[in-house]
């Protein structure tokens, strides 16, 4: 949680809390509804905000922990596939079918969907073709280790997949508790109008309730304003 959800979360507590232990202030506020139960109502509303926080804070953090597992895999596999694929294009020059099925020309794509498609298809159509892979044996590459190259490239859309669905759940659990929050916050501000009209001459009681508590701050005198001078205005000259 933030600190300032944190302290907003305190100070709430506190203001319920103390309104509904203090006797003067829950007799006051009997007056206008105020029973146990209705204070136990806002007490439960607090706790399922601070639980719906807390589990925020747990799959934003799982969050973080997927996508960098992700960018991780995918930096490195990205690293292996241009290698290969760089390879791929001096082996196999020569044949216009491996250019266009194994997509060995142009850019690669900048988005994950793009290029998951791109490298994919390059070692599918690669394996499935005895002659390229020997060709590519000129250069050091065994099937084996073309396979475990495609291997990586499954395990990377793999970590896309988790980290998805972890952006996705905290995604949802943000909306659900500033939904909470909205609340709870329309609960006590509430709360904190009616301990103002109930208590409205007491400020002794209102002090009891917290940093939350309606007091009304007194005014300071305001300066006087100094009127401008008035200037003489002059008389018109008389004429003979």
């Amino acid at each position: 949680m933030s600190r300032k959800m944190s302290k907003f979360i305190q100070e709430a507590r506190t203001l319920i809390e103390n309104a509904a232990s203090t006797q003067e202030i829950a007799k006051a506020l009997a007056v206008y509804g105020y029973s146990e139960a209705r204070f136990k109502e806002g007490l439960d509303l607090l706790e399922r905000t601070e639980k719906t926080m807390m589990k925020k804070s747990m799959e934003h953090g799982e969050k973080i922990e997927a996508t960098a597992d992700f960018v991780k895999a995918w930096r490195a596999a990205n690293v292996m596939y241009v290698k290969t694929l760089k390879i791929a294009r001096i082996a196999l020059e020569d044949d216009a079918r491996c250019d266009a099925g194994l997509l060995l020309s142009g850019a690669r794509k900048q988005t994950f969907s793009g290029w998951s498609f791109q490298a994919n298809t390059f070692y599918h159509n690669l394996l499935s073709r005895k002659v390229l892979v020997a060709r590519m044996g000129v250069y050091g590459y065994s099937p084996e280790s073309l396979a475990k190259e495609r291997d990586v490239v499954d395990r990377t859309a793999k970590t896309y997949q988790r980290h998805a669905v972890q952006s996705g759940e905290a995604q949802v659990s943000t909306q659900e508790k500033d939904a909470m929050l909205e609340e709870l916050d329309a609960w006590v501000s509430a709360l904190r109008a009616v301990c103002e009209i109930a208590l409205y001459d007491d400020r002794e009681q209102l002090e009891k309730l917290g940093p939350l508590a309606p007091i009304r701050r007194s005014r300071q005198p305001r300066k006087p304003v100094a009127e401008p001078a008035i200037q003489p205005v002059a008389e018109p000259a008389l004429t003979v």
